[in-house]
């Protein structure tokens, strides 16, 4: 399966033909996941996946759900945008509207566990923020499982998230519903290449010295007391900690601050105004969602440049121009605190300036806590936790490093080899390792494609396709390991060759079969290649 959106990007593509590889090619029946950051577009991938399952079988009838209203309406808006005809409504209370006969639905899951009879016959469940549906039978998303599944036992479901796991459950594959993780690049190299395509920005951290003291907080269903939480972050150490956030921040645009507590959120509110920002809070006890909309709204508009939140707007919140978060809530929860970095993460340009990163201002110790952005702790089911991790401050610009790093990824100080690595519990460090170098190449003299052989072969080794980039004074090489016993590079091998040859259903089974065909491949006209490795890798092709 190809894309067939020109505005694709690398990932969206591979992500969408990971489905079409795990249902079509490799026959499988389960309800796969797909792992894409937050801020990457993933309403864009089930739109255009949506187009593509109705192009082939228009007589599917499928429900979209996710749990807040914003993010109904972003990917409903998103598929019109793809798919301006598509036979589309919208089930959502929050939204005011009840529509329940399209052949596509995307509807609110609290509104849909109430309405899911009527929905009758569904072919296709997709779950955005699967990480929501728990290990048990108790929530909301499990009902309408249940209830589909008795109407049609054949339904298939596929879930996106930005984390595919969950406290207390380790990976969603754990639980009843999802059975394989088929595509995921929220991970080190995932995000280096989503940095350096600038599809994302990196999140930044600044030490700071006015901590939120967790010490002696209970911990309530795997996370903090809130209750408890809310006393510790007086007014004293929030004076404190917004002081020297708004001081270290004072070229930022755009603001986003999430607190512990509906009071303390209030109250930060309120101390934020005196700095004469233009502020405003959103929380859990707003009288009606009509006064949280206007706030929202004006926030989205730029009338606002900040905004002050106890939880809310830690999904469906997309404002590019957030580059300065103002950490004050503590959590245990990984995927609570990557979703609230990933409010930062969205690139962001305007009269020619371009958003670089994210500073964040870590006064909660969340960074600390639960580790870097791109390899947080992800939580197991049973066992201990990871030990401490090695980190680096840059002495000329105090902002932490892994400590692989030789440079400091803010200010590009050099490190000297012998510089002495402290050990803390993943010290606000919110990108881990040094970031890899991508860059692209034009393919100007074209591809050279042999047959290769090692020069020392051993019995099983097999020969692999050699492709070699003309890039006009520089040469790239890959090889393709079509015949490979590793079954992951044999797929991988398999999805190349599908990228350039032109009929979808041949795929040669041996490098010397390739060799026939190796004339009719289609050459990309760019190359992304790892650059900053002892032997350059090509990674991404532009056709």
């Amino acid at each position: 399966m190809h894309a067939v959106n020109a505005q694709t990007r690398w990932y969206q593509t591979e992500a969408i033909n990971a489905l079409y590889n795990y249902f079509f090619v490799q026959g499988k029946t389960g309800h796969p996941l797909i792992c894409l950051p937050t801020g990457s577009g993933k309403g864009f991938v089930i739109a255009l996946f949506l187009q593509w399952i109705y192009t082939h079988w228009p007589n599917q009838r499928v429900i979209v759900g996710t749990h807040v209203k914003e993010l109904i309406k972003q990917n409903y808006d998103k598929l019109l945008s793809v798919w301006p005809n598509a036979p589309a409504g919208i089930c959502s209370a929050g939204l005011r509207r009840k529509e329940l006969n399209w052949p596509i639905t995307f509807a609110g899951r609290d509104t849909l566990v109430n309405l899911v009879a009527l929905f009758g016959h569904i072919d296709l469940f997709i779950i955005d923020e699967a990480h929501l549906l728990g290990p048990d039978d108790e929530g909301n998303y499990m009902k309408i499982v249940i209830a589909l599944m008795l109407i049609n036992p054949r339904m298939k479901i596929i879930g996106f998230t930005a984390t595919c796991w969950r406290t207390g459950m380790g990976s969603l594959t754990n639980g009843q519903i999802f059975t394989d993780i088929i595509y995921d690049i929220c991970n080190i190299p995932g995000f280096a290449r989503l940095f350096a395509d600038y599809h994302l920005v990196p999140p930044i951290p600044k030490k700071m010295t006015n901590i939120i003291d967790t010490a002696g907080v209970r911990i309530i269903n795997g996370d903090f007391s809130q209750a408890e939480l809310a006393n510790k972050a007086d007014e004293k150490i929030t004076w404190a900690a917004l002081n020297e956030a708004l001081h270290a921040g004072q070229d930022r645009m755009c603001r986003f601050v999430p607190c512990a507590g509906v009071e303390r959120a209030i109250m930060t509110n309120e101390m934020i105004k005196a700095f004469g920002l233009r502020t405003a809070v959103v929380h859990s006890k707003m009288k009606g969602s009509q006064e949280r909309d206007d706030i929202m709204s004006a926030y989205y508009s730029g009338e606002l440049d900040t905004l002050v939140t106890n939880g809310i707007g830690l999904t469906g919140l997309d404002v590019q121009r957030i580059d300065h978060i103002i950490d004050l809530k503590p959590t245990l929860s990984a995927g609570q605190y990557v979703q609230t970095m990933g409010r930062g993460m969205r690139p962001f340009e305007v009269n020619g300036w371009r958003k670089q990163y994210c500073l964040v201002s870590g006064h909660a110790g969340n960074t600390r806590r639960l580790g870097p952005i791109d390899d947080p702790f992800i939580p197991e089911m049973k066992g201990p936790g990871r030990g401490d991790a090695p980190v680096r401050l840059c002495p000329a610009c105090n902002t932490y490093n892994h400590a692989s790093a030789r440079i400091c990824t803010f200010c590009g100080e050099a490190f000297e080899f012998e510089f002495k690595v402290a050990k803390v519990a993943f010290e606000d460090v919110m990108i881990s390792g040094q970031l890899p170098k991508y860059e692209w190449f034009d393919v100007t003299g074209g591809v050279y494609y042999t047959q290769h052989t090692k020069r020392h072969a051993t019995p099983t080794d097999r020969p692999t396709i050699k492709a070699v980039y003309s890039c006009h004074t520089k040469r790239f090489t890959e090889y393709v390991g079509i015949e490979s016993p590793k079954p992951m590079v044999r797929k991988k091998a398999r999805e190349w060759w599908r990228q350039r040859f032109p009929v979808d259903a041949f795929v040669p089974e041996t490098v010397a079969d390739a060799m026939r065909y190796i004339d009719m491949l289609v050459a990309p006209k760019r190359i992304l290649v790892h650059t900053n490795r002892e032997y350059p890798e090509v990674t991404g092709y532009e056709y």
